[in-house]
């Protein structure tokens, strides 16, 4: 894209110092197209005049001149009177190996020759890996590359940026298949299967990895206004890519941070959440993608509210204020009980007050005796 915008600038430049001396100038952009068959290809040629009227421009293929009458080509001019020039745009629609080689953009009288471009189309190939990228030790694994559907293309396979291992686990099978037998998670990795074609690569690659891991607190609790800690963790090889959400809910808050880092064999990934409210209360999702395999895991956040810790000291203080009050009513009507008793008692033990005549009685009771003794 640098080398074509250079060179539009280039001959942009070449226009305007030739159009600036009186001469007539025509350049196309871009000098070249390469790409697939079945795609459209647009070619542009400009001819700027210092004077005179405005004539056509003209494409050519083997010097034929190119018209739209077969539907193959679209061919589009574009007077400019106020600028005393004309442009033409040349696509070539659909293109295919036919169409491959040089046109030509020249002025209709011809006097100032002719400037060429080139189209270069090749066969695009699809190459596509199929197979099991779940690594179990122990379970043999198996890949098939194939070309625009086909198995029976020959191509090569690589791990990584480097050939196959020297292991005799690694076994090259017919139908493009490679067999890892007996895989350990040292087979993971990035496998590639190539196809050369008109000296051109055509590859795919896959991720073959151990089924995805996923750890964290199920849930976490923290009072309005800390600072909330979510933790996800992963040991699976390759490292995987963990996101954040909340459901029902957005992250996009400033208050939200993510930190990640390796600890040993683990990859942790963390969301912080500053200064904690209410409303954050609710479930936090963390997803894990290696490529290979995905995994999910929830965490749900409890908030407290400030005053919390008070509440346990306040109802011990409600329930000794209720203790004492009970107490002290309790002895308030104890002691109201025990006077009216007392006055009972001393109207009881008060001695009987009799008239003139009333003898007291002796202890012994000889004064009753002696009474009946006299009457008689």
């Amino acid at each position: 894209m640098r080398i074509l915008a250079f060179s539009a600038a280039i001959l942009v430049a070449v226009f305007s110092l030739a159009n600036a001396q009186g001469e007539d100038v025509v350049f196309v952009q871009p000098p070249s197209h390469t790409g697939p068959y079945g795609e459209d290809y647009t070619f542009v040629c400009k001819l700027d005049l210092s004077a005179g009227p405005l004539p056509s421009l003209v494409w050519q293929r083997n010097s034929a001149e190119i018209s739209n009458e077969s539907g193959q080509y679209i061919v589009v001019h574009t007077p400019n009177a106020a600028n005393n020039s004309v442009v033409s745009r040349l696509t070539i629609v659909d293109a295919q190996a036919d169409d491959k080689g040089a046109y030509d953009c020249s002025h209709e009288n011809g006097n100032l020759g002719a400037f060429t471009i080139t189209l270069d189309v090749y066969q695009d190939y699809e190459v596509k890996i199929e197979g099991d990228t779940v690594l179990e030790e122990g379970v043999d694994l198996t890949l098939t590359c194939k070309v625009d559907g086909s198995a029976t293309t020959e191509v090569t396979w690589t791990k990584g940026s480097d050939d196959l291992p020297d292991d005799d686990r690694y076994v090259l099978k017919a139908n493009n298949t490679l067999m890892i037998m007996e895989p350990v998670l040292g087979d993971a990795g990035v496998y590639t299967c190539t196809y050369m074609a008109n000296n051109m690569e055509f590859a795919a690659n896959v991720t073959v990895g151990e089924p995805l891991d996923l750890t964290g607190l199920k849930s976490v609790k923290y009072t309005e206004g800390e600072r909330a800690r979510f933790e996800c963790s992963s040991t699976s090889k390759p490292k995987p890519t963990i996101t954040w959400t909340k459901e029902n809910g957005t992250l996009d808050d400033e208050r939200f941070e993510t930190e990640e880092k390796m600890k040993g064999q683990t990859f942790i990934s963390t969301l912080l959440l500053i200064g904690v409210k209410m409303s954050d209360r609710g479930n936090y999702i963390c997803t894990a993608n290696n490529g290979v395999d995905e995994a999910t895991h929830t965490i749900f956040l409890r908030v407290r509210d400030r005053l919390a810790a008070l509440w346990p000291f306040i109802g011990i203080m409600a329930e000794v204020i209720i203790l004492i009050a009970i107490i002290f009513i309790h002895e308030k009507c104890t002691q109201g009980g025990d006077v009216g008793d007392d006055d009972e008692d001393d109207e009881a033990m008060e001695p009987i007050k009799g008239g003139a005549g009333d003898e007291k009685p002796n202890s012994d009771g000889e004064g009753d005796v002696r009474m009946r003794a006299s009457k008689e």
